[in-house]
């Protein structure tokens, strides 16, 4: 018997597509509201499929999600057909065999870059492990300095407050990895399989760091820096406007990552052949 106040859920979707993970954690976030607003009700001798109308804002609300976070991840949905929607109505897709897959250019370049990141995370890990047994072989001699304090009171620049320092530094290195895995997904979105050792954007720009560290403390996420990146690559790759400029040439972390990143956040995918010209 099923308890009052519960939703049935099919062991096969429970299984294949939750317990493997096809859905990330904001998508299972969505699709959990959605199953309890449809499957959660009774209709004629059967399940509701679809939710009543919704708009987004009441989702944002209940769920406790940004709106233009829960838009850009509804809309990415619905395009990979995991929702469907009909009159503001709302229904999960549960044929995932029916969902759109990555194509296959695409999943081998997720899978170069991934295997470029993972690398350097583990440089990084490395590198901290190896600066940790370094102090800590420090603070273990309890060498006295000229103030008579023991060097466990002082961190290595003869300042106070060691454990911040070492916040300080592992957000530094924090950050570092983000923008590493940000340009180097600009640079692969951009130039591709041509990209060369002289061509392509450096994550160690003075410029590149201000915009991204700004954007970092401002909330946004990896996932949305890619999003960004693949919104106006599809705009403006390989096109030209009507003034016969190359707009390719906006495809820089200065145009991407300034004061309108969070407008082109919300923008949708365009159609690559809409408003622009194809380069002759």
């Amino acid at each position: 018997m099923i308890p009052k106040d519960s939703t049935p859920i099919k062991n096969e979707i429970l299984i294949d597509i939750i317990a493997k993970g096809l859905l990330n954690k904001d998508e299972m976030r969505i699709i959990a509201y959605i199953i309890r607003w449809s499957w959660g009700f009774n209709g004629e001798g059967r399940r509701q499929d679809w939710t009543k109308k919704l708009n987004k804002r009441k989702i944002t609300n209940d769920i406790g999600m940004k709106e233009s976070q829960l838009n850009r991840i509804i809309n990415k949905m619905i395009k990979e057909n995991k929702i469907i929607t009909k009159d503001k109505c709302y229904q999960f897709n549960e044929h995932y065999e029916k969902w759109e897959n990555l194509t296959k250019s695409k999943v081998f370049n997720e899978r170069k870059l991934n295997k470029k990141l993972s690398k350097t995370s583990q440089i990084v890990k490395e590198n901290l492990t190896k600066s940790k047994v370094k102090l800590n072989n420090l603070l273990s001699l309890d060498i006295p300095n000229n103030s008579g304090d023991s060097i466990k009171n002082k961190d290595l620049k003869g300042g106070e407050h060691l454990s911040k320092e070492t916040l300080k530094d592992n957000k530094d290195n924090k950050y570092t990895t983000l923008r590493f895995q940000i340009i180097e997904y600009l640079n692969l979105c951009r130039w591709g399989k041509n990209l060369k050792s002289n061509k392509g954007f450096k994550h160690n720009n003075p410029n590149t760091i201000k915009l991204i560290n700004a954007r970092i403390k401002e909330g946004f996420t990896l996932e949305d820096f890619k999003y960004v990146i693949e919104v106006k690559c599809l705009e403006w790759k390989d096109k030209i406007n009507k003034e016969g400029k190359n707009c390719e040439d906006w495809l820089r972390p200065i145009t991407l990552f300034g004061t309108k990143f969070e407008s082109y956040l919300n923008q949708a995918k365009p159609d690559p052949y809409e408003k622009y010209y194809r380069k002759e």
